[in-house]
């Protein structure tokens, strides 16, 4: 979807998601800072705590609550899951995947799609 905006007298084109209004969020993610943006909104509610984030392998990593404890976990970001099949051809492993749309279904790392969260989550508040 294509939105003008005008600022300063200048239109500008944006490229933005479908219609999303999650939590301060309009519009879907359409890359992987979208993604980022958006875990940050769910990140507690999925269970994680965020230590740092960085620019290097992995993006992320914390703890993440299971089982009534905390454990430590490395997390990449991606907005399809499939684009982390470069970092595992080349043995980088991390703990979880998190994307908007997983589309590597044989992928051999757990991975969490925000899409069908983010439904789960909607669904729990109304």
């Amino acid at each position: 979807m294509r939105v003008l905006e005008e600022e300063d007298g200048m239109k500008r084109d944006m490229c933005v998601g479908k219609p999303l209004n999650f939590r301060g969020l309009v519009y879907e993610p359409l890359n992987e800072n979208g993604v980022v943006f958006l875990f940050a909104l769910v990140a507690r509610d999925l269970g994680f705590y965020v230590e740092g984030i960085r620019e290097a392998f992995p993006d992320a990593f914390g703890k993440r609550k299971e089982n009534h404890r905390l454990h430590p976990v490395e997390i990449e970001f991606k907005f399809k899951s499939s684009g982390y099949k470069k970092y595992f051809a080349k043995g980088r492993l991390c703990d979880v995947i998190i994307c908007w749309q997983h589309d590597w279904k044989e992928c051999p790392i757990e991975v969490i799609e925000l899409r069908s969260k983010i439904r789960e989550l909607t669904k729990r508040v109304t």
